[in-house]
């Protein structure tokens, strides 16, 4: 999916901040299309893996297609585990205000200045742990897999907190067993069209009723 010549040159910008953050005391990998994952300093954090704005755009649309009544332009979201923003600043393109929570202070304070470089006013980033914070505050949570240990059962918690209403967009689908309790809807994909090709779906949401 395009994405506009804006959106492009943050891209660039995360891009250079990731390249910047490593070091030859960690592992990392970079794609063929110039994105690198590393791991972090940050306490439970697992590791970085920006979401490529192509992806998430799609996944936009068509949750605006399948479910229209359930985005708002004036909606809150919010990113757990921000890393460098790159989510963030694609959700800003979508929604009035835009919340990221990293708890590597490294990686806080570059989106900080990504912003401010890219001029970007809807967005503010929190060095904080979002396990400490009021999520029920959020219209919309994005998540990938912001921590290991005790994942599940902290995840979970904090999950049940959240208004009736509230969208949880999430990368990995084998999270959907935090879904199960009988307080989310699967919305996208939708179950009714729900077959094996949905193994390959980049994103999965979930609406709490």
């Amino acid at each position: 999916m395009q994405i506009s010549p804006a959106l492009r040159g943050i891209v660039q910008r995360v891009k250079t901040a990731e390249k910047r953050m490593v070091t030859s005391k960690a592992p990392f990998i970079t794609t063929s299309d110039g994105w690198t994952s590393f791991y972090t300093q940050g306490n439970r954090k697992p590791g970085y893996a920006a979401t490529p704005p192509s992806l998430f755009l799609m996944h936009m649309n068509q949750l605006k297609r399948e479910v229209p009544s359930l985005i708002s332009p004036q909606a809150h979201f919010a990113d757990l585990g921000s890393g460098l923003g790159m989510t963030c600043f694609t959700a800003a393109t979508l929604f009035g205000q835009v919340t990221g929570f990293e708890i590597d202070a490294r990686l806080c304070a570059a989106a900080e200045q990504i912003a401010s470089d890219s001029k970007i006013s809807n967005v503010q980033f929190l060095n904080r742990d979002f396990i400490r914070e009021a999520l029920s505050l959020y219209d919309i949570l994005y998540f990938y897999y912001p921590f290991h240990e005790g994942f599940d059962e902290i995840m979970g918690e904090k999950l049940a907190e959240l208004k009736p209403g509230t969208l949880i967009i999430s990368r990995r689908k084998r999270l959907s067993r935090l879904f199960n309790s009988g307080m989310f809807n699967q919305v996208f994909p939708p179950l009714s069209q729900f077959s094996l090709d949905c193994f390959f779906t980049e994103f999965f949401t979930y609406l709490r009723t």
